[in-house]
């Protein structure tokens, strides 16, 4: 009988990253911090038609910190006209100062009685919630837009070789990560010269991915890019969260969530609802959304589903999934989120527990269904498993 002979893998036959000290990842576009002022005018009863809530909330170190948010009486369901965000308040709209007062020198009773002495005007300075960015964004940069579709401008022109023609672009894969270089040569025997730095240099060909133009790097939805890699995706992803963008399509269906906090105010709610896709940026609210009208228009079942590693925000979205059907749903009061949420609660004090990774990990699965009526409304209809 023949021996069998297997063939072992050396680590010497994996493919080993260059290690290129003076190169790191390309740096992050200034963030998108979108703070406007507005002026405000009293009404028939002699009110600014707004409220302003004080709360806390934690930072990156779990300090907690007050914060004032000014919101509007009412707000019409939908996405913010160009005048909405111009020259008005939105939901989730931080109040930073009060007719150029700083509203972090004030007690609740200052800002009580410099509201009372406000004539028949008064000028806020706001800054508006992350959610709300690409808006912003896209009113800022385009006013002349037709369509709903968003679109964030390009990354400025901080990154070197930003005039490289489109066909030299790529990125050049080391330890350090990814960085932009210009394609010289193509060299025989799997080998391409770029440059980097003002510095020519020949690396293998599985060093090098291709790089997308510039005006790609916050798109929306990865499937917009030309090239899709490891690296792009990435960049992407990277570009967009240093801009306080958590949330990236991926395609018609799918979406990446890099949040780990809830969103700090539920009054946004109202901008997600009754939207299509395309109007509206990528959240979590937007794929509930995009579930319920599915709902609505097929009379079918819809299936979202929550997957990731070990304290990637799964129970954290799916709490923001209930609370936003509560919120359009839920107009029969049958079902409200605070009995969900409670039933949430005794759920996790028997299944979850502190991990490496996180501090209320889930340690079972979860299968939780929503029922509703004909007219796709929210309805308490019990159900054991």
């Amino acid at each position: 009988m023949a021996d069998a002979v297997v063939a072992i893998s050396s680590p010497s036959s994996f493919h080993v990253l260059k290690n290129l000290p003076k190169l790191s990842l390309p740096a992050l576009a200034p963030v998108q911090v979108n703070i406007r002022t507005v002026t405000l005018h009293r009404n028939i009863s002699g009110d600014f038609d707004f409220i302003v809530r004080r709360t806390q909330i934690p930072d990156k170190q779990g300090k907690l910190h007050a914060v004032a948010f000014v919101e509007p009486v009412k707000f019409r369901d939908g996405p913010p006209r160009p005048n909405d965000i111009r020259y008005g308040l939105l939901p989730g709209d931080q109040l930073l100062r009060i007719n150029g007062t700083s509203i972090d020198v004030l007690s609740r009773n200052d800002l009580s009685t410099l509201m009372e002495r406000c004539g028949p005007t008064v000028e806020l300075t706001v800054r508006a919630a992350p959610e709300l960015a690409e808006l912003c964004e896209r009113n800022e940069m385009d006013r002349s837009v037709i369509g709903d579709s968003l679109m964030l401008p390009a990354t400025p022109k901080y990154q070197a070789d930003t005039d490289t023609p489109e066909e030299e672009r790529c990125w050049l894969i080391h330890k350090n990560g990814f960085t932009l270089a210009r394609l010289l040569e193509t060299l025989p025997d799997g080998r391409m010269r770029v440059k980097v730095m003002d510095l020519e240099m020949d690396v293998d060909v599985t060093d090098i991915d291709k790089a997308n133009p510039s005006s790609l790097d916050r798109v929306k939805d990865l499937i917009s890019l030309r090239y899709i890699n490891e690296t792009s995706v990435l960049h992407v992803l990277r570009q967009r969260y240093g801009s306080n963008l958590f949330y990236t399509y991926v395609g018609p269906r799918n979406m990446i969530c890099l949040a780990t906090e809830s969103p700090k105010t539920t009054t946004t709610v109202s901008l997600f609802k009754g939207c299509r896709r395309q109007q509206i940026p990528p959240h979590i609210y937007s794929s509930a959304q995009q579930a319920y009208r599915a709902l609505q228009m097929s009379g079918r079942n819809q299936c979202i589903i929550l997957s990731g590693t070990s304290g990637s925000g799964k129970t954290m979205q799916l709490r923001n999934i209930c609370r936003y059907f509560c919120e359009v749903a839920g107009w029969t009061k049958a079902l409200s989120y605070d009995t969900i949420s409670s039933a949430l609660f005794v759920l996790e004090s028997f299944g979850n527990c502190r991990t490496k990774s996180s501090g209320n990990s889930t340690r079972f699965l979860t299968m939780f269904s929503l029922s509703f009526d004909t007219a796709a409304s929210l309805r308490l209809r019990p159900r054991s498993y």
